[in-house]
């Protein structure tokens, strides 16, 4: 490769250098989030090349669900209090038949 030209890395040194796996670095080669990341088909199969510029912008999210913000819990919670204590005031509706 000439010196001018970004260096090209593999889904494997990719996903080493990101600490993430590599299938989850083929998804992203997919998802289009390495903009520049190009699949060349070899004998063997396809192969991406991610731009080592590519990498710079990338973050993996971490280990399962987001956290909800504590201002929308507490809303839920009040919005569900509220309810509750609604249902709590009003008469309980008789059943059966209704008086002659």
């Amino acid at each position: 490769m000439a010196k001018h030209e970004a260096q090209k890395l593999t889904v494997r040194v990719a996903a080493e250098r990101l600490g993430m796996a590599i299938p989850t670095v083929t998804l992203w080669c997919r998802a289009g989030k390495f903009p520049n990341a190009e699949q060349v088909d070899t004998p063997r199969g396809p192969v991406w090349y991610i731009p080592e510029a590519d990498l710079a912008g990338a973050q993996p999210r971490g280990r399962g669900r987001p956290p909800k913000h504590p201002a929308d819990t507490t809303r839920e919670l009040n919005t569900a209090f509220k309810k509750a204590a609604e249902a709590a005031r009003q008469p309980a509706k008789r059943r059966g038949r209704k008086a002659a």
